[in-house]
């Protein structure tokens, strides 16, 4: 991982233009867990060209991370006004309101990405988390159930 980033350095230091190169490095300092090395390189590559959705949602995963969750709201906001049919952004922002504990903002954001994407467990699951804190039971149920019908091995 320190050759993957040493090489990223240099490339960004020969053309600091790269936006590539900052993403790159930047999902590498993630997995060594450097996330505020990782958030400092999304925010040059947005800085190089605004309209990067999935570098949005990647730098909203890492405020996340380090507890920044109003940033991570507003990356996720940012992500979802650059492509509303991406279900992995109302995914993300909806897990940020169910830890803001804005448990309807939760679910109107899961039940979008499970619109977008009806195959995606995690937002049943999820959705699901939201519903019980709401305490509505019933759904909370049915949609725990259909992520386990969905994905069975998923603890």
């Amino acid at each position: 991982m320190d050759n993957a980033i040493a090489d990223l350095t240099t490339a960004i230091k020969l053309n600091p233009t790269l936006e590539k190169a900052y993403i790159h490095r930047g999902n590498t300092y993630k997995q060594a867990q450097y996330i505020e090395k990782s958030i400092e390189d999304y925010s040059n590559a947005i800085k190089l060209n605004p309209y990067l959705e999935l570098v949005f949602i990647d730098r909203g995963i890492a405020y996340k991370e380090i507890e920044f969750i109003e940033n991570a709201l507003a990356d996720f906001n940012s992500a979802i006004a650059l492509n509303e049919k991406n279900a992995n952004s109302y995914l993300h922002r909806g897990g940020v309101y169910l830890q803001m504990k804005e448990y309807n903002k939760a679910v109107s954001d899961f039940s979008s990405a499970i619109k977008l994407n009806d195959k995606l467990s995690v937002a049943y699951q999820c959705r699901g988390m939201a519903y019980a804190n709401l305490k509505r039971h019933h759904e909370a149920i049915c949609d725990y159930t259909t992520a386990i019908k969905q994905n069975p091995k998923d603890p």
